[in-house]
């Protein structure tokens, strides 16, 4: 955590009150007798000939400030000093329109206090006490110094301010949702996304934006901060990642799949896409629950072009699988379709063309499967050790298998994988 230090210069007396109270104030900063000082100034602006003077506003800011930075004063108090040390100055340059004290010193008070609660927020982060709420107040009062310099126009050398400390807003974003404060954390990291920062270290907050916006179902902004992070972060494949997710609550079967093709066309070639629509697709046509309106919405040779594309980004063997279990469908359907055609007596020449037709497309769906299915099984039987679900799987690819050499009329080979799936043990 970046820390920031100013050394505030002792002031000559040139502008200094003749008055010997404030005199004395001096001569005890001096010694760095900061409570005493305090006491002291406390009770010449309790008098109210003197509460419209702008040198003692002025001295309350310093005294403030440096009794803020004693060993023995507490965070909290030390936070309570430092806020009343830039109030002070400000009522101290509002009654002195010349603005006599702030420019001899070059504004150093105000810079040395957007250090002050800079650091102070920087040191909670690093105790072991970590009083968050109190980091998150220090940091906004650090940008909110900044700001009030930058508006001003104040200079310092060595020090440049920005319209947009990114590294403070990201700071206070952090303290706030530390302490539990997600609107003020997610406040904080919008302003880095609404002024479209885009270096390494905010990568992250689009990503979290996109999250907590995706979760409250906040489509407009959910939108926003997705097409930016696409612009600004084109390597990242997370952006389409939330899309999906997003996409997959959809409860409308059509309006689903609708989206879906939407997300999946934009890039056929990112993998968690193609398979989520490929899965969605399946389980509208085989699951055991699945319905004949939602049977209808789905086209099955599209379904083969996305678990194809699926296949071509899959590092594993989830989608090869899929794609073997759906011809192996399509191929069973075929086959059930041809036995209920009925043969008259004598037969008839288009009941018979229909049969026909319908085992040879099954027979084509088979070899189609073949190649899908076997390199799924080879790549589960590679496998050391396999969970209950990758052997549910095994084992129904090794049916698939069995059934295919059965209607090949190799019945050594379907007794082989018959044999291979009595094998497994869950």
């Amino acid at each position: 955590m970046k820390k920031i230090f100013f050394l505030l210069t002792i002031l000559s007396k040139t502008f200094v009150s003749n008055a010997q109270s404030i005199d004395d104030i001096d001569k005890l900063m001096i010694f760095k007798k900061y409570a005493e000082s305090k006491t002291m100034i406390d009770k010449i602006i309790a008098d109210p000939k003197n509460a419209t003077k702008s040198v003692n506003h002025y001295y309350k800011g310093r005294v403030y400030n440096s009794f803020s930075k004693e060993p023995k004063t507490t965070a909290t108090d030390a936070f309570a000093l430092k806020q009343t040390a830039y109030e002070s100055f400000q009522k101290a340059q509002e009654l002195d329109k010349k603005d006599e004290r702030m420019k001899a010193e070059n504004y150093e008070s105000y810079f040395d206090l957007f250090g002050e609660f800079y650091n102070m927020g920087a040191n909670i982060f690093n105790a072991t006490d970590k009083n968050f709420p109190l980091a998150y107040k220090a940091f906004s009062k650090a940008e909110e110094i900044e700001q009030y310099i930058f508006a001003k126009g104040y200079k310092f050398a060595g020090i440049n301010l920005n319209k947009l400390d990114t590294n403070l807003i990201i700071n206070i974003g952090k303290a706030a949702f530390l302490s539990q404060d997600t609107a003020a954390g997610i406040a904080s990291y919008k302003r880095i996304a609404d002024a479209n920062v885009a270096g390494a270290d905010q990568e992250g907050i689009y990503l979290y934006l996109a999250s907590y916006y995706n979760d409250k179902k906040d489509d407009a902004n959910f939108n926003e901060i997705i097409a930016k992070g696409k612009k600004l972060y084109p390597k990242n494949t997370d952006w389409e990642g939330y899309e999906l997710d997003k996409v997959l609550k959809e409860k409308n079967k059509a309006v689903l799949l609708a989206k879906l093709d939407e997300v999946y066309t934009r890039d056929t070639t990112k993998f968690e896409v193609s398979f989520n629509y490929a899965v969605e697709m399946f389980n509208m046509l085989h699951a055991s629950n699945t319905t004949d309106a939602d049977k209808k919405l789905v086209n099955p040779d599209k379904l083969i072009v996305v678990t194809k594309a699926a296949i071509a980004s899959d590092k594993g063997i989830e989608a090869n699988s899929l794609l073997a279990k759906h011809l192996y469908n399509q191929a069973v359907a075929l086959s059930n379709e041809a036995i209920t055609v009925k043969i008259s007596k004598p037969a008839k020449p288009l009941e018979t063309k229909k049969k026909k037709d319908l085992n040879t497309a099954a027979n084509l769906k088979y070899d189609d499967l073949f190649p899908y299915a076997d390199k799924s099984v080879k790549h589960y039987q590679a496998l050391q050790k396999m969970t209950t679900r990758e052997k549910s799987s095994y084992r129904e690819l090794l049916g698939i298998l069995r059934t295919y050499y059965e209607v090949k009329l190799d019945t050594k080979k379907a007794a082989e994988y018959d044999k291979l799936r009595d094998a497994i043990k869950f």
